[in-house]
């Protein structure tokens, strides 16, 4: 992968893939999610409001925070991430990482992104990354 793959693009949002690291046990994902304008005025107040006090939406708390689902040798599932958010007056980003906990037996993995709450529909990408067969063989471990 040379430089971010853009995942999902709306007016004034998006979302993008910064790198994937294989490891034996899984994947790494780096994602980035940004908007300007009024569109992070929305991310900032839906998702993460300096009022937000709760780590999900319920019936009482609407506040989301950006929905990445993955298929990977036809599982399905939320990711669940763990991230830093940057908030100013017109900018919001976030850059999240993503564990996906087994490699890819058919090299493909699906991701699919969304932040209807910050304006940005679901959009699916299937990444394809090779060379994962002989990975036990090249990796070096250190501990």
């Amino acid at each position: 992968m040379h430089g971010p793959v853009v995942l999902a693009r709306a007016p004034d949002i998006g979302a993008g893939l910064r790198a994937v690291f294989a490891y034996t046990s899984g994947l790494h994902l780096l994602l980035t999610f940004r908007a300007a304008g009024e569109r992070a005025v929305d991310a900032g107040s839906w998702s993460y409001g300096r009022l937000r006090r709760y780590p999900g939406p319920t019936a009482d708390n609407p506040y989301t925070a950006p929905e990445v689902r993955v298929t990977v040798n036809d599982s399905s599932g939320p990711a669940h991430t763990s991230s830093h958010v940057f908030i100013s007056d017109d900018s919001f980003s976030v850059n999240a990482s993503y564990w996906i906990d087994e490699l890819p037996r058919d090299d493909r993995v699906l991701l699919s992104v969304e932040w209807p709450y910050a304006g940005l529909p679901r959009s699916e990408t299937v990444l394809t990354l090779q060379g994962l067969d002989d990975l036990d063989e090249r990796v070096l471990r250190l501990v």
